[in-house]
């Protein structure tokens, strides 16, 4: 009984060591994504190409994070609007079906996404050729549903 009391005594110890440890590698991927989208925004909040950062779930689910000003420009909306999802309604009615299925392709692979379309200004209405680019951070620990953040610009062919 006492060997047996000591194994699982050893048992629980070694859990513990193994859950302190995945939560340790938990806090510095996390500590490591937040510090490269720091670094990112910093370096493109006063750079003239439109950049972002959106989170995409590899379920198909999204959220808008953070844009520069020249983002908001091309787009014709603000924050509010950006975080609502109305950035969807400034990509051409024709184009969106398209962008949303490399958007989801790129985020169940966790992969580099990658789509030409029109974008159409929400203020103005004028329609501008677009590229855009994203890279995902993807920690090795995501699983189908977990959010992936992508780190992008919109190049425009002027």
């Amino acid at each position: 009984i006492e060997a047996a009391q000591a194994e699982s005594a050893t048992t629980r110890d070694i859990n513990a060591i193994v859950q302190s440890f995945a939560h340790a590698e938990q806090l510095m991927v996390s500590s490591a994504i937040e510090f490269s989208v720091a670094t990112f925004k910093i370096h493109t909040m006063y750079c003239p190409v439109p950049s972002y950062v959106i989170a995409t779930s590899t379920d198909g689910q999204g959220d808008f994070i953070w844009a520069n000003q020249p983002w908001y420009d091309l787009h014709g909306i603000d924050e509010v609007q950006a975080r609502s999802g109305q950035f969807w309604s400034c990509i051409h009615p024709d184009d969106r079906a398209a962008v949303r299925l490399a958007s989801d392709g790129a985020a169940s692979r966790r992969v580099m996404f990658s789509v030409d379309y029109r974008l159409v200004n929400h203020k103005t209405g004028v329609v501008k050729k677009v590229h855009a680019q994203a890279l995902p951070l993807v920690p090795h620990t995501v699983k189908d549903g977990d959010q992936v953040l992508y780190l992008g610009a919109i190049l425009v062919d002027d």
